[in-house]
Parts: structure tokens; C-alpha cells; sequence
């Protein structure tokens, strides 16, 4: 800025001196405008800046957040469980993990549409199935999506109400497993304990 001013004096003093103009006015109008110019400047950009971050974030499709257990799906409703292969009948559910890192490694077993696996969804649990192949014994968090509507998401209306859903994760689990025994179904509230 100094420079400016040495430059607008050598150069611009010939011309004002000729006119009658004084030259420290002319210094401290062009300071002026330049100091207003970077303000405007300035203000500009704050507001750009402003702008930017305000804008609201668009929702992501892969999470969901209303629900009360949050989990990530590793295997998509319609592909075959490597586990429970005898058949090779693909699942019409979609299996995941819960994301708490207290828990057991527990799968969570989501009634919906399908999911792409490794989206993070947080479901309501409904029940929790419990079964034995031969020594191990296996436990599923019976969910529902949250977007789900026609299955009821309280443990007492889906036992009364969807009892053709139980008997058929219930027959899936049969016929895709060898040797599997002591299927038990318990309410929601033991699936939470699961976590816990």
C-alpha cells in the first residue's frame, strides 16, 4: 500500500499540481476507496464462507437413525448365509451386527426391504431367537427396519399378530441347518439384556 501511494505521488503530482487538486486529498480519497473496496472484499467472503457451511447436509442413503439398537448389515436380504447353507435358499432378511463394541458379536436378524451390506441402520428389536447346532448355540436380535410398517415393532403384537413371520424364520433356520435343535423365542427386553 505504501508502495501505491509512493507511485500515485511520483506519477499523479504533475497532473494534480496542474489542476489545482491537493494532493494528500486525492491520497486519502484513493486510500478510502481502496479500504472500503477490501472491506466489501472481506464481507464477501465471510458471507460466501457463511453461506457454504450453513447449507444444510443432504441425507445420506446408507444411515439411518431412529431406532433403538444400531447395527451394519454384512449380508443383504436375497443372498445365500455361508453359515446355513444345506439348501442354498437365499435369506429374505438382512443380517447384521450390532456397532457397540461392548456387545458379544451379536447378529441382528432386520425384517424389511433389502439393504446393501455394509449400510448402518439403527432397527427396533422385536424378539430374540435362540437355537443349538449340535454343541453351538446361536443367538439372533429379531428386528424390524424402522421404514417397515406391516410388521408390528412391539414383541407382544409381533407374536400375536405376525406368527406366520415367526414360523417362517423359524422353518428358514430348520431347513438350511443340520442338527439344529431348541429353537426359543424370547421378548424384546432379553434381546436389549443381549447387548448389554
Amino acid at each position: 500500500m505504501f508502495y501505491f501511494i509512493l507511485f500515485l505521488k511520483r506519477h499523479l503530482n504533475p497532473i494534480i499540481s496542474a489542476k489545482g487538486i491537493n494532493i494528500c486529498t486525492l491520497l486519502f480519497l484513493i486510500k478510502s476507496l481502496m479500504k472500503l473496496f477490501f472491506q466489501f472484499l472481506y464481507s464477501l467472503m465471510t458471507l460466501l464462507i457463511v453461506i457454504s457451511a450453513c447449507k444444510p447436509e443432504s441425507p445420506k442413503a446408507t444411515d439411518v437413525d431412529d431406532g433403538i439398537i444400531s447395527t451394519r448389515i454384512f449380508l443383504s436380504a436375497g443372498e445365500i448365509y455361508p453359515i446355513f447353507n444345506n439348501l442354498n435358499v437365499p435369506t429374505f432378511f438382512n443380517i447384521g451386527k450390532v456397532n457397540d463394541l461392548t456387545s458379544k458379536n451379536l447378529n441382528v436378524l432386520i425384517l424389511g426391504e433389502k439393504k446393501s451390506k455394509g449400510v448402518k441402520l439403527s432397527v427396533h428389536p422385536i424378539a430374540l431367537l435362540s437355537f443349538n447346532q449340535d454343541t453351538v448355540h446361536y443367538k439372533y436380535i429379531i428386528s424390524v427396519d424402522p421404514s417397515n410398517k406391516k410388521i408390528n415393532h412391539e414383541y407382544n403384537s409381533f407374536l400375536l399378530n405376525d406368527h406366520e413371520m415367526q414360523s417362517t424364520i423359524e422353518s428358514w433356520f430348520k431347513s438350511q441347518c443340520n442338527n439344529c435343535t431348541e429353537f426359543n423365542w424370547t421378548n424384546s427386553y432379553k434381546a436389549l439384556l443381549e447387548i448389554n
